[in-house]
């Protein structure tokens, strides 16, 4: 119908995605990953996430869109991989669990 047609659009192209952030880690020569899940949207490679750290907002581009699995618990995620390009140093960086915006 056009209704939904007009909600997908939005939700995919003009409304900002949103991305739950569950966990996070280092990936050695790749950096900071973010694990969790996409609520809303499209998020792809270039894309830059609103992220709350140590009580400060910071624009961080991302670098990197990977699936991921914990097969012991039977869990799919998804990982945002953000390189060190900001103001923000990221190593030893642990995320706090959020909703993130994501343009």
């Amino acid at each position: 119908t056009v209704s939904s047609d007009i909600r997908t659009y939005l939700n995919s192209e003009i409304l900002p995605s949103t991305f739950q952030i569950n966990d996070s880690f280092h990936i050695t020569g790749r950096g900071l990953v973010a694990a969790g899940d996409i609520l809303s949207g499209r998020i792809k490679v270039g894309d830059i996430a609103n992220i709350e750290i140590d009580g400060q907002r910071y624009n961080l581009r991302i670098a990197g869109v990977e699936m991921g699995d914990r097969l012991s618990v039977q869990e799919h995620f998804v990982g945002l991989v953000f390189k060190n390009d900001s103001d923000i140093n990221l190593d030893g960086i642990k995320l706090n669990p959020q909703v993130i915006e994501i343009n």
